[in-house]
């Protein structure tokens, strides 16, 4: 059964040994084929780039703004929307079908700003929350 493994590995060894040229342009090869594959991320992040700055624009209007959404029901949505600067109450029944409420006063919205926390804020609380268990054990 050795012979059978040993074979064809001399054979793939002895192929480089008798013909050094062929083991150059098979790394040209290799050289070539990690540049195309590094050209090819380079376009794709590109591509995404381009793609998610277009979306941005688009969301991002100066007299228009959606305030708050609040989901009721699987597709149906209330929205509180700010055109100029006056504030507007929408509904969405179904996908299209946008329904205007009424107009609401500014002095009876709670426009106060929701500041989340970072995700770099919640990890070093999880991180915390992992040293204190660490220490209580010690103890």
């Amino acid at each position: 059964m050795v012979p059978h493994l040993v074979i064809p590995l001399m054979l793939y060894t002895n192929q480089y040994k008798t013909n050094g040229e062929n083991m150059f342009k098979e790394i040209l090869e290799l050289g070539f084929l990690c540049i195309v594959f590094g050209g090819v991320l380079w376009l794709t992040y590109f591509a995404t780039k381009k793609i998610g700055t277009a979306n941005k624009k688009m969301y991002f209007n100066k007299n228009m703004e959606i305030i708050e959404v609040m989901s009721l029901m699987q597709g149906q949505y209330l929205y509180i929307v700010k055109v100029g600067g006056s504030y507007h109450l929408m509904g969405c029944a179904q996908k299209g079908n946008m329904t205007y409420l009424k107009e609401l006063d500014e002095n009876q919205l709670n426009l106060e700003e929701n500041i989340g926390t970072s995700f770099q804020e919640h990890f070093i609380q999880f991180m915390k929350g992992k040293q204190v268990l660490k220490d209580e054990e010690k103890e």
